[in-house]
């Protein structure tokens, strides 16, 4: 008898403890949820209503954009909140990615057919942010291109 008296005074003790823990973690998330802690502030880099696939690192943000009438590259820098155009070639440049101070980019501009993305043609361009120099990675016309510049690797596939 006494055996189930404290076997039932454990029982209530521990659902008094799980009751007052659960009463406790939603009181901290409802007062989270009305005041949170942390502030998320948006704001439009661009009104072009063309920028398609955005890559940011750091406080750089780089995407594609055919607000000219074709693809070229541009970065928007979150800290001066300013845009800059990297690639003004009259071919596609697409597909930007961006890490530290280089950006990465499919580029059309040496293709057999400019307007033909699957078509082939296409090569690697890097800029320098630094240098504020462009080079030409690839010296062979390309099928198929991924870029994982995250990782420094380059995966191509004729």
């Amino acid at each position: 008898m006494k055996f189930n008296k404290k076997l039932h005074s454990v029982f209530l003790a521990a659902v008094t403890i799980v009751l007052f823990l659960i009463l406790v973690s939603s009181t901290a998330l409802a007062s989270t949820l009305e005041n949170p802690s942390f502030t998320m502030n948006k704001t439009r880099i661009t009104t072009s209503g063309s920028a398609e696939y955005p890559e940011i690192y750091g406080d750089r943000i780089v995407w594609q954009d055919n607000r000219s009438g074709n693809w070229d590259v541009y970065m928007y820098n979150l800290s001066t909140k300013k845009e800059a155009q990297i690639t003004t070639n009259k071919s596609a440049q697409t597909n930007p990615v961006i890490y530290g101070d280089k950006v990465v980019w499919l580029d059309m501009r040496n293709g057999e057919n400019t307007n033909d993305f699957n078509y082939g043609g296409q090569d690697v361009y890097m800029y320098n942010l630094s240098s504020k120099k462009e080079t030409r990675i690839t010296a062979i016309h390309l099928k198929s291109i991924q870029i994982s510049l995250q990782r420094w690797t380059f995966m191509i596939i004729r």
